[in-house]
């Protein structure tokens, strides 16, 4: 706070008291005032200006001196208007020293930030934690259970350990190792940080997890590649001999040597073994797509 005689005297003006959730029923009567120096576009530390201001809530206050000042950049939050402010008269009033005269009117109820051009006005309920009071503490808990016994109880505690060392305060910690609960204290950032870690370790386990099952599967299909193919082989080679038979019998039936009846059946068996190698063909074919999907998914853990 500065201590310039203008904020002294703009503090006795406003002196004549306020009173915290008011409920006066005082008719809303019209302020008015004018800029007598400055411009927005020079900023707010260049804007003086008079304005008379019959009485009513803070928050009304603030949206006059806002209208009267023509500086739209003011930000007023929910609050002020628990907060009476008495009548009063400002003439050539710098508009941040009216600011800080209502910060110490008020006990510091009341005050403002600046962030860059922008003027933020708080009050006590709405004033982030960033801005001195201490953020509210609270207590949560989670259980590590699911980590084990795949990951160690000591590596999740590392790291949650870690990620509040980064967040900073003064958060309390313990782990009750019979039930595998980790019991927290503190802040709404601490709390945060703890749930994205554990995030984090159920991730890596549940893609650790499942490019192992994939690894097992591809193992498998590998197998089943090599039975697909054994039998593909084989359902070639009867299907070869059959064919060959079935020439043979032509032959000998051109001799007179066997019946028709005899050429048909090796016909049907040169058309079954061609069916089976056709089968053997899809089903190797299948599995071979099968093994390189599998194989894409160890290479792109993400799909």
């Amino acid at each position: 706070m500065r201590a310039a005689p203008l904020l002294i005297a703009l503090i006795a003006a406003l002196s004549v008291g306020y009173a915290s959730l008011a409920q006066s029923n005082t008719p809303d009567h019209k302020t008015t005032g004018r800029v007598v120096e400055g411009s927005p576009a020079d900023g707010p530390e260049s804007i003086s200006l008079d304005i008379d201001f019959a009485g009513g809530t803070v928050a009304k206050f603030l949206e006059d001196l806002k209208s009267v000042s023509a500086y739209q950049n003011i930000i007023i939050k929910p609050g002020a208007e628990q907060y009476e402010m008495p009548p009063v008269t400002l003439r050539s009033a710098p508009l941040i020293d009216v600011f800080e005269a209502v910060h110490t009117i008020t006990d510091g109820r009341v005050g403002y930030e600046r962030s860059g051009p922008v003027i933020v006005c708080w009050t006590m309920g709405s004033r982030s934690p960033n801005n001195g009071s201490p953020e509210p503490m609270s207590t949560a808990v989670w259980s590590i259970e699911r980590f084990q016994p795949a990951v160690r109880a000591e590596d999740v505690l590392s790291s949650v350990e870690a990620a509040l060392a980064v967040v900073g305060g003064e958060p309390v910690i313990r782990f009750h190792e019979e039930t595998s609960l980790i019991i927290l204290r503190g802040t709404s950032g601490h709390i945060d940080a703890v749930e994205s870690i554990l995030r984090g370790i159920e991730q890596t386990q549940n893609a650790r997890e499942r490019k192992s099952r994939i690894t097992a599967e591809v193992e498998l299909t590998g197998l089943d590649i090599a039975r697909q193919s054994s039998q593909l082989t084989l359902a070639l080679r009867e299907h070869e001999v059959a064919t060959k038979r079935l020439e043979e019998t032509r032959k000998l039936m051109e001799q007179g040597l066997v019946s028709e009846n005899e050429l048909l059946d090796q016909e049907l068996n040169v058309h079954r073994f061609a069916a089976q190698v056709e089968q053997a063909r899809a089903d190797l074919h299948k599995a071979e797509i099968r093994y390189q999907s599998m194989q894409d998914q160890l290479g792109n853990p993400g799909n």
